[in-house]
């Protein structure tokens, strides 16, 4: 893959954040690693729950009750919002819909495939599966920009939903 910068629409974000390489094992090793099992049930039950929302509110005929609907559902995404622990060193992170920058202390190489895991401010938790595309020397480090691979419907969302706003 080119090391050229790609120029998509991104955002910056401090979030807490940690990867793992990947070589020799799955993005399944990471998360049971991380013990992340039960907060990815979690939240792809709450994806599923807010399907199932989405599609009943469009079915009530009353104004007034979709309004209510919606309102309550407003209600508990900030009830959920920033509720992820704190479990790692919080970094700031250049996000786009396919792919991550971070500054990192170790060196890696285009081509390697890494496991990250980051939280948006949402509470949502993105693990994915990246290949570097480029590293570069900076100060404390290397500059890397990574390709987010194989993603999930709902943390396409989370992350088009974030660099849109």
């Amino acid at each position: 893959m080119s090391q050229e910068r790609r120029t998509s629409r991104r955002t910056e974000v401090r979030a807490p954040f940690r990867w793992q390489r990947l070589s020799g094992r799955t993005l399944k090793d990471a998360i049971r690693s991380w013990g992340l099992e039960d907060v990815l049930l979690r939240q792809q039950r709450s994806a599923a729950l807010d399907a199932e929302f989405e599609q009943a509110a469009t079915r009530v005929a009353d104004a007034d009750v979709r309004a209510a609907l919606r309102a309550l559902k407003a209600r508990l995404e900030l009830l959920t919002q920033g509720s992820s622990s704190e479990w790692g060193a919080r970094q700031v992170l250049e996000l786009s819909a396919d792919g991550i920058g971070f500054t990192s202390r170790e060196a890696l190489t285009t081509g390697e495939l890494l496991a990250v895991h980051f939280a948006l401010s949402s509470g949502f938790h993105v693990v994915a599966e990246a290949e570097v595309t480029h590293a570069s020397a900076c100060s404390g480090g290397q500059r890397v920009g990574a390709s987010l691979l194989n993603l999930d419907a709902s943390t396409s969302r989370a992350l088009t939903q974030l660099i849109i706003r």
